[in-house]
């Protein structure tokens, strides 16, 4: 299960990722987060891990609403 998931979620962040995080700034930014997640859970700091990872989620997801919604449009 846990192969198939991880499959399914790379095939979908291939595809979203070329238009999505591609734009100045995004990637740089995705990069500093998933860094300050590693960086917590090396630290063991749970909490710190989870409120990072939180708050990257919600970031990616509302992107994802975004360029989601502009492509139902065209």
């Amino acid at each position: 299960v846990f192969v198939a998931m991880s499959a399914a979620l790379l095939q979908w962040l291939s595809e979203y990722h070329v238009g999505a995080l591609r734009e100045v700034g995004r990637e740089a930014r995705t990069l500093d987060e998933h860094r300050h997640i590693l960086d917590r859970i090396a630290a063991h700091d749970v909490e710190g891990a989870a409120a990072a990872m939180l708050t990257h989620l919600t970031r990616a997801a509302d992107l994802y609403d975004a360029v989601n919604n502009s492509r139902r449009k065209t």
